[in-house]
């Protein structure tokens, strides 16, 4: 069994899968941007909730 959170599960299915050689040529392909592109929408979420909503947790159909 092999078990991970967030980016540990995605090396873990890839692990699992025989596929990290894959992986790493992907992610060594990465560039600057790309990465700041792919945690950005998180972030600006997470601020949105924060500032949004007073910090609770709201359900999404009520915000």
């Amino acid at each position: 069994m092999v078990a991970g959170c967030s980016v540990g599960s995605l090396v873990g299915a890839a692990y699992v899968n025989n596929c990290l050689p894959q992986m790493k040529k992907w992610v060594s392909a990465f560039r600057y941007w790309d990465v700041i592109r792919l945690t950005w929408v998180q972030h600006l979420c997470l601020l949105f909730r924060l500032l949004g909503s007073g910090g609770t947790d709201d359900p999404v159909n009520a915000l």
